[in-house]
């Protein structure tokens, strides 16, 4: 799935993709979920990523999913997020109450090694997977 937002950036959205519809809600602002972590992880450095064991956490005050999870970025480094209402950020509109990421922390890669959700965003990024690796994606899918 490719996304032009600001300027093309190019990353594939696992978690979204997989347990969202094709017909995403939107905000006030015509945002989707995804549109907002694109903007949040873009202000913070993440240009490009790939989610992998997502949860939402209820909904904000817009309709949109709070949501938390893991991110895997191109240079390999996991990120665990957590994205959420901030009560006093100014939103487009100039009025307070906007998406915040609320936590974003880079975690260590050893505990993710044979998660097959990170093994497939690994995939997405087109980073390096053993022939292992690959047939536990393919093994997954089957199910």
């Amino acid at each position: 799935m490719v996304h032009n937002f600001k300027r093309l950036t190019t990353h594939i959205s696992l978690w979204f993709h997989e347990f969202m519809t094709d017909e995403q809600p939107r905000d006030k602002w015509g945002l989707t979920t995804e549109e907002v972590m694109d903007r949040l992880l873009e202000e913070k450095g993440i240009p490009q990523f790939a989610f992998f064991a997502g949860v939402a956490e209820g909904p904000m005050p817009t309709g949109l999913e709070a949501n938390s999870g893991y991110i895997l970025a191109p240079d390999e480094k996991i990120w665990a997020y957590f994205v959420a209402w901030d009560e006093k950020k100014l939103n487009p509109d100039g009025e307070e109450g906007y998406y915040t990421l609320r936590y974003l922390e880079e975690t260590d890669i050893e505990e993710w090694q044979d998660d097959t959700g990170y093994l497939r965003a690994r995939k997405k990024l087109n980073l390096p997977l053993t022939e292992v690796q690959e047939e536990r994606i393919l093994k997954e899918r089957k199910k």
